[in-house]
């Protein structure tokens, strides 16, 4: 009996040996199998990847564009045409209301709405309530931060609009808040067919009064009981993609 059993120990240790090979040579190949199908799978998934940042970035260009419209497309190149060669007399380029008002007239009769609400409506912005010294409140510097720190596109600039006598020297209080907050004059960028570029990243300023009421500004936008209520002594900055 002790025979029998021993023979059947014996021979049900060799299969079970024999399952453990087998078991190993199945587990190996079906582990090569599966590190073969991860790299076909992580390689799908890189060129999915690939095209949707691609659509994206088609997306990120056209989005502006048809949020816009073709009035206020107009309105910006035909402002960039009259005044980019403009300047004040020092280093910085200004195109003042008397330049602007043909092309500002012909872009509200095409849109039947004044220019500066229409702005306010379709273009990231922030508006700015400056001091004498070219100083902002903690919130309004917290709102720029937020703005220098979104991700600029190959076609983001930045158009400063300040009314009033004082219009330009506001403007370049503003530029240079900006220009402190990290968005510089000009910027390196990357074109779609990998090459390297140099952008400016500032439109020609604008002085002219927007003709907007203090309603018609976001509550975030409209100034505090510390800043002037007065609308001509705003400073609206617009963030202009591909326009």
């Amino acid at each position: 009996m002790s025979l029998c059993l021993a023979s059947l120990r014996q021979q049900v240790l060799v299969r079970y040996a024999f399952c453990l090979s087998l078991l190993s040579i199945v587990g190996c190949a079906e582990i090569q199998t599966t590190g073969s199908l991860s790299s076909r799978i992580a390689k799908e998934k890189e060129d999915e990847i690939a095209m949707l940042i691609e659509r994206v970035r088609v997306l990120e260009e056209i989005i502006p564009l048809l949020a816009c419209g073709p009035e206020i497309r107009a309105l910006i190149q035909d402002v960039r045409s009259l005044c980019e060669t403009m300047t004040d007399g020092n280093t910085e380029p200004i195109c003042d209301e008397k330049k602007l008002k043909i092309a500002i007239i012909k872009a509200e009769r095409d849109l039947d709405v004044r220019v500066g609400k229409k702005l306010l409506s379709v273009l990231r912005h922030e508006v700015l309530y400056l001091t004498p010294e070219g100083e902002i409140s903690s919130r309004r510097k917290e709102r720029l931060t937020a703005l220098a720190q979104e991700r600029r596109l190959p076609g983001t600039k930045f158009l400063i609009i300040a009314g009033g006598d004082d219009g330009l020297q506001r403007a370049r209080h503003a530029r240079a808040l900006l220009i402190k907050e990290g968005i510089p004059e000009k910027e390196l960028v990357r074109a779609d067919d990998g090459s390297t570029k140099v952008v400016e990243r500032y439109e020609t300023a604008w002085k002219l009064s927007l003709n907007v009421n203090v309603n018609e500004l976001r509550p975030f936008d409209r100034p505090s009981a510390l800043e002037p209520r007065d609308m001509n002594r705003a400073v609206f900055i617009f963030r202009t993609d591909y326009l």
